[in-house]
């Protein structure tokens, strides 16, 4: 059995996923990806640039229950007190 994935490991994902690495994640064979992403059924969120499928990280991260802005340290935006608009 395959260790868990890390957050370490998750903080060195690219922004968008190849299908495969989608797939690993979320412990979901290759042939099962690809089946669920053609019938319109992957958990997360998915998009194709000409015929090859993408998977933005953030919405994976979603899924699992992961802050993507967090995950990558980034400060979540708020408006400050001398914010005209805050």
């Amino acid at each position: 059995m395959k260790p868990d994935v890390t957050m370490a490991q998750m903080r060195r994902l690219p922004v968008v996923l190849d299908p495969v690495t989608a797939g690993r994640l979320l412990g979901i064979g290759r042939t099962s990806v690809y089946r669920l992403l053609e019938a319109g059924e992957f958990p997360a969120p998915a998009f194709k640039v000409g015929r090859q499928w993408r998977i933005p990280t953030s919405g994976l991260c979603r899924l699992l229950g992961m802050d993507p802005a967090l995950m990558h340290g980034d400060d979540p935006v708020r408006p400050s007190a001398t914010d005209p608009q805050g």
